[in-house]
């Protein structure tokens, strides 16, 4: 019987954890979408404490939109999934030119061009 209320328990608090997260998903992209980036931005990293990596690159997105381009870079950085890995280095080079770090930026968009061809990326790089 022990064992069933404490599993019964660590089921009650998943799932109130997970209606906090939706909730909190909500209010970031209403944030996002409103132009508030920096309530964005800590929105987003409250989910991403989980090693949510999508949640992480959203939350340097909104960092970055509020031009906090340090702070995003370190989250960018951060991120190892491998499905947001072109999203990440184009971004990190989005990153890198804001901060005038112009030979990393470079170094950023040449390594997301070998993922897959982008001509944003390209106009970027072509830029510097």
């Amino acid at each position: 019987m022990k064992k069933v209320i404490f599993l019964l328990s660590l089921l009650a608090q998943f799932l109130n954890a997970s209606i906090l997260d939706f909730q909190t998903l909500d209010e970031a992209k209403k944030a996002y979408g409103s132009g508030d980036y920096e309530k964005s931005a800590e929105l987003y990293k409250k989910i991403a404490k989980d090693g949510n990596d999508e949640a992480k690159f959203n939350a340097a997105d909104a960092l970055y939109k509020a031009g906090k381009y340090q702070e995003a870079l370190t989250l960018f950085k951060s991120i190892s999934s491998k499905n947001l890995q072109f999203e990440k280095l184009h971004n990190l080079g989005n990153c890198y030119a804001k901060l005038e770090k112009f030979d990393d930026a470079i170094k950023m968009y040449e390594e997301a061009l070998k993922i897959r061809e982008d001509k944003d990326t390209k106009f970027n790089l072509e830029l510097l």
